[in-house]
């Protein structure tokens, strides 16, 4: 099994040390059970200036490593790796903190889980490309079977994977919000978490195949793609030639099939080009076999040709209505997640 599990409020208490530096740096006083938005500059009732140092204090290296570890984290998660699970730290962090960050996790015993600083909330001033940095594409590719996370500002992110069972750790920031569906469950503490991971996973039989294994077989379906092709070598047999209808209509259905069966839009367009190679070879192919084995007519190759273009045109056009479809389903998860 593959696991998500997010930073700060989930592996060490960061909003209760965020109200020691509230109080140290502004005399603002908020008791840690009043901390009811995840908003720290309108549960603080800061100014823009004031947020901004608060974060920077937040983020210095020797303040990250003086956060205290949530109770029973390294424990369950050194568990789930001893019995050969995969655990990803995906956290909301800059990449200016993923030094400290990555010490922190290796100081607490949680050096063999594998850290990623993702672009959560927007923070583009934030966002360097690096080896450890992910933004919403790159995530999208990945799979997850279960999700530890105690942001409502993330929900729509893991929303996103259908079947991920996330458990959503018990803070006052997210008692009032509203899951997204039934996979998403509140949770105390860790020994909850685990409790709930291995009460799910003794349901699973083990002549079953995991989840994660067909959600890794499920990455290629973009092979569909190329039933044009094989489609047009069926052609070839048939003595066939030119622009047939329904072979367009199968053409179209997969284009539409891109758009709702990709989750990024790298993968959409790689999906897509497999589709236009697959149109165009076909053709082309179909064409050479027709005017060597079939009919030598001069007009064969304009046919083809002009086939070639049609198909081509369809399937470009198909795919920039896709992209902007998928560019705007992206940009309003975007924004959800901005509040």
């Amino acid at each position: 099994m593959v696991f998500y599990v997010d930073f700060d409020d989930c592996l060490c208490e960061t909003a209760k040390s965020f109200t020691e530096i509230a109080a140290r740096l502004f005399d603002k006083k908020v008791p840690y059970e009043d901390v009811r938005f995840f908003n720290l500059q309108k549960t603080f009732d800061l100014n823009e200036e004031e947020y901004q140092l608060l974060m920077e204090e937040g983020h210095r290296p020797e303040v990250l490593l003086s956060y205290e570890e949530t109770p029973g984290c390294s424990q369950v998660i050194n568990e789930w790796l001893d019995r050969g699970h995969e655990v990803y730290i995906i956290t909301g962090r800059p990449y200016s903190a993923y030094e400290p960050s990555r010490q922190w996790l290796d100081e607490h015993g949680l050096e063999r889980v594998k850290l990623f600083c993702l672009n959560k909330y927007g923070r583009d001033a934030f966002y360097q490309a690096g080896e450890h940095n992910l933004e919403l594409e790159d995530f999208y590719q990945m799979q997850f079977d279960f999700a530890v996370e105690d942001s409502p500002f993330a929900f729509p992110y893991l929303e996103h994977f259908s079947d991920l069972k996330v458990m959503v750790f018990d803070r006052p920031w997210n008692q009032e919000c509203d899951f997204p569906n039934e996979n998403f469950k509140r949770v105390k503490d860790w020994k909850s978490i685990k409790e709930y991971v291995e009460n799910l996973l003794g349901r699973i039989d083990t002549s079953d195949i995991s989840k994660s294994q067909f959600k890794g077989k499920m990455k290629y379906w973009k092979w569909i793609n190329l039933i044009p092709m094989v489609l047009f070598i069926i052609r070839d047999m048939l003595g066939m030639a030119g622009i047939n209808p329904i072979w367009l209509l199968v053409a179209v259905a997969l284009a539409i099939m891109n758009v709702f069966k990709a989750k990024s839009m790298r993968e959409y367009l790689l999906a897509s080009l497999l589709l236009l190679l697959s149109c165009v070879v076909g053709m082309i192919l179909n064409t050479y076999y027709y005017y060597y084995f079939i009919s030598s007519d001069s007009e064969t190759p304009i046919v083809g040709a002009f086939a070639v273009m049609v198909y081509g045109i369809i399937v470009l056009v198909l795919t920039g209505v896709g992209a902007v479809i998928l560019a705007i389903k992206n940009r309003q998860k975007k924004h959800e997640c901005k509040g």
